[in-house]
This record gives structure tokens, sequence and C-alpha cells, in this order.
């Protein structure tokens, strides 16, 4: 009977285990997938479009540089 209820005891323990280490798993997911909502909705900078792409002022007209 003892050996049934450490048995039993050591079931309970390995269940407790479990259930914390799913419960680290799915926080640890979360936070990955919060984060990737978060760069998914971050507002596109300069930085990141293409290279070449940058709004410039109009050039200076030859006239304009002479005055």
């Amino acid at each position: 009977k003892f050996i049934n209820e450490v048995k039993r005891a050591s079931e309970d323990i390995k269940t407790e285990i479990n259930r914390e280490a799913d419960k680290l798993d799915r926080e640890k997911r979360l936070e990955a997938y919060k984060n990737s909502l978060k760069k998914e909705n971050e507002p596109i900078t300069a930085q990141d479009t293409e290279p070449g792409t940058k709004e410039v002022e109009s050039p200076a007209k030859e006239e304009d540089i002479i005055q």
C-alpha cells in the first residue's frame, strides 16, 4: 500500500511539472506571437524603403543659380 501511495505521489508530481512546463511554453509562444504582430503593424520608415526611392526636392534651375 505504501509503495502505491509513493507511485501515485510521484505521478502527481510529474503531472504538475508537465503542466508548469506546458504553461511556460504557451507563454513563450504567446510572447513570440505578440512580437510578430507588433513587427507587422510597425509603420514603414524611410530606412525600410528600397534605396533610390526617396523623394527629393526638384533640382535648381540653371537661371536660379546664375543670379
